[in-house]
């Protein structure tokens, strides 16, 4: 069974956050690990109520439709409907059920922070859509194989399952019907949905009893993930730029002449082409978006607190019950004299200093105001006392007080009119989103009528520009050329330029981020050889480069000589800072991966103790060694191997459940798929649900 790989730059970076426990038996066993997004759609079904509703039915067969994981959806409608996708045995899936699941599929992945760039690519649009369809199937071959085997469930049962679901209990652990409403119609579900669902998981359940509790894992196939992920290694590590500053001997101008003929080709003038451009950005369509000013006024009233500050001071107090005085006394003292030869106490510090008097309670308030203060008389004086002096102890409502003031702010006032930009940004910013979906069909409409770009209307958000650039988005001067929105999307738009051949119709196109924009080439000046003369400012630039990365290089072969003698902090202490870096103590795991390039986490993982090694990756050179390769304490050993049992396992029963759907569906193969009216009810549903129209 093909599965998509896990992209390199997506590893796990800890058990808790990486694989799923299927993944990680599809490791053991040699199989391909599912895809991240996809990882996802299942978690849906294991950690979220309505997921657990299909838990049963879920991770079953691969019906050969496509896709692999599951959606959302009611159970099936009369064979005959004229709007049947598919047919199992005598009931059928209906183009509205299709629908509905698959916007509830979308909706769900977007609430847990996927992005629309992932979902809108044209590979998961496939997979949200055959997923749907797929769960819809398996559904009607659960209820069929349950009827034919003789499982009947009474209301009252269904009834007493859904009361039972902690999702749908209120504060005091009752069934609260108002709470369960809400759940529904916030995931598109009727009564009768989940009255469906409910009982399709209850028969699954009924049909797998007992085969979940007698498969576990042996302990050979548990040790060996174990070692994987409990691995740690020390590492002490020297980072030196490529390029650094360096004092690079001035070259003979035959040397230039002879590193101009030996790379011409690098120094030709590249080829150039003249664009016209229209760009639609959420920058560039929340800029059109207006927002009336009441709703501004509205949010600046709710600010008014952070808008109207009175003064305000950071304060360091230490109180005392009423019954300890004495020791007020005493630390007011000590505090005192430390005052005066030291730096002022707070945090940590003050907690470490108030530890050996009787009944001290430290505490530490910055920029707090005297109206958030509980104790009135206390507050009043904490704001009238100078500020660096010890003061107290002071009587209180609860007993005794020594403070000290470190510093006092002074009222500040941020009127409407001042603050009223910030927030039509903001409001702005979160509009933009929704907005730039609707005002993309607008430039697909003004775009399709203007072969020149010149009819693309003002007010849709869309910006023009023109101009001649290279191959790398630079001008003639070699500036980047200003085009707005993200670096991605300047790419994409260079991409194109010199893709669309000279006088091609522009369309628009639309990028993984939901920004679009069209281009129309109308002139192409091509690449042409430079003489030495004209290209030598760029050749004495090459030159110079080449001697910074030369010397860089001799400085890290130096570094990893005295690496491999165990002499690589004493080798570094005499480099500045401005050639490089250098660590101790750095700790490389696969539950907590340090922020290094993939290559040098892989370096370091793979380094023996006392071994050295030297990489170049990411623009540096980079010189490892390791130190150590502690062993993981008994505490978090056990609580890794918990949850890779679980994991594991987990990965085990999905398997369990696919290998029966699996022979259900050759028993009773779903009929009569009407592919057309999938499509459509695909696109439709896509699109109902936020996502860009398919490129």
């Amino acid at each position: 069974m093909a599965r998509a790989a896990l992209p390199a730059a997506q590893s796990p970076q800890g058990v808790g956050q990486g694989l799923p426990g299927r993944a990680l038996f599809a490791l053991l066993r040699g199989k391909v690990v599912t895809a991240v997004m996809i990882t996802a759609m299942r978690r849906f079904f294991v950690g979220t109520w309505a997921g657990r509703l299909l838990v049963g039915a879920s991770f079953l067969a691969f019906l050969g439709l496509g896709g692999t994981f599951v959606g959302m959806g009611g159970l099936g409608g009369d064979m005959g409907a004229p709007d049947a996708v598919i047919k199992v045995g005598k009931a059928a899936i209906t183009a509205p059920e299709l629908g509905q699941a698959i916007v509830r599929q979308v909706n769900y992945m977007r609430n847990q922070g996927a992005p629309l760039s992932a979902l809108g690519a044209p590979a998961m649009r496939v997979q949200l859509a055959n997923s749907a369809l797929r769960q819809l199937i398996l559904g009607l071959e659960v209820r069929r194989v349950a009827k034919g085997a003789g499982f009947l469930l009474g209301d009252g049962a269904i009834r007493e399952a859904v009361m039972a679901m902690p999702e749908f209990k209120g504060a005091d652990g009752r069934f609260d019907p108002a709470r369960m409403n809400a759940l529904l119609e916030r995931s598109h579900l009727s009564h009768a949905d989940l009255v469906k669902e409910t009982s399709t998981a209850m028969l699954m359940g009924s049909i797998m009893a007992g085969m979940e509790d007698s498969a576990t894992l042996p302990e050979s196939l548990v040790a060996p993930v174990l070692r994987h992920y409990g691995l740690r290694v020390v590492v002490e590590l020297a980072r030196l730029p490529q390029q650094a500053p360096a004092s690079v001997p001035a070259p003979a101008e035959g040397e230039l002449e002879r590193l101009y003929d030996n790379h011409k080709d690098d120094f030709r003038r590249p080829e150039y082409r003249h664009a016209r451009i229209v760009i639609m950005t959420k920058e560039t369509v929340g800029k059109t978006i207006t927002v009336p000013e009441k709703t501004l006024r509205a949010i600046y009233d709710e600010r008014k607190r952070d808008y109207n500050v009175p003064t305000t001071r950071s304060l360091a107090l230490v109180n005392f019950p009423a019954s300890d005085g004495q020791a007020a006394n005493d630390l007011a003292r000590a505090w005192r004299a430390k005052s005066a030869t030291s730096a002022a106490l707070n945090g940590a510090g003050l907690e470490g200093f108030a530890r050996p008097y009787k009944g001290a309670v430290p505490v530490v308030l910055d920029d707090a105001r005297q109206e958030d203060l509980p104790d009135a008389q206390l507050a009043q004086q904490l704001f009238k006392a100078p500020v660096g002096q010890v003061v107290g102890p002071v009587k209180t409502a609860a007993g005794w007080s020594v403070f000290r003031a470190s510093h006092a702010a002074p009222p500040h006032v941020v009127t409407f009119e001042q603050a009223r930009p910030k927030i039509l940004d903001e409001v702005r910013t979160a509009q933009a989103e929704p907005a730039l979906r609707e005002h993309v069909a607008a430039l697909q409409e003004a775009v399709a009528s203007s072969t020149a770009l010149d009819k693309v209307p003002a007010d849709i958000g869309a910006v023009a520009a023109s101009g001649e650039i290279d191959h790398e988005g630079r001008m003639e001067d070699g500036h980047i050329a200003p085009l707005p929105g993200s670096a991605a999307l300047r790419r994409a738009i260079v991409r194109q330029i010199f893709s669309q051949g000279p006088g091609q119709p522009p369309a628009v196109i639309i990028t993984p981020g939901g920004e679009a924009f069209a281009v129309l080439v109308d002139a192409t000046t091509p690449s042409a050889p430079r003489s030495f003369e004209q290209a030598r400012p760029a050749v004495l630039e090459a030159w110079q480069r080449q001697g910074q990365r030369h010397a860089q290089n001799e400085r890290a072969t130096a570094l990893y000589l005295l690496a491999r003698q165990g002499r690589l902090r004493q080798g570094a202490s005499t480099m500045p800072a401005s050639v490089g870096t250098y660590k101790a103590g750095v700790v490389f795991s696969r539950l907590a991966r340090p922020p290094y390039p993939a290559r040098v986490v892989e370096a370091a993982m793979a380094l023996p103790v006392g071994h050295a090694t030297m990489i170049e990756d990411d623009g540096a050179y980079w010189v490892l060694r390791a130190t150590a390769r502690p062993a993981m304490e008994a505490v978090d050993e056990e609580a890794l191997r918990a949850r890779l049992v679980a994991r594991l396992n987990a990965g085990l029963h999905e398997d369990l459940l696919e290998t029966l759907g699996l022979g259900y569906t050759r028993e009773k193969p779903p009929t009569h798929f009407n592919p057309a009216l999938f499509a459509s009810t695909s696109r439709a549903a896509l699109g109902q649900a936020g996502l860009p129209p398919a490129p």
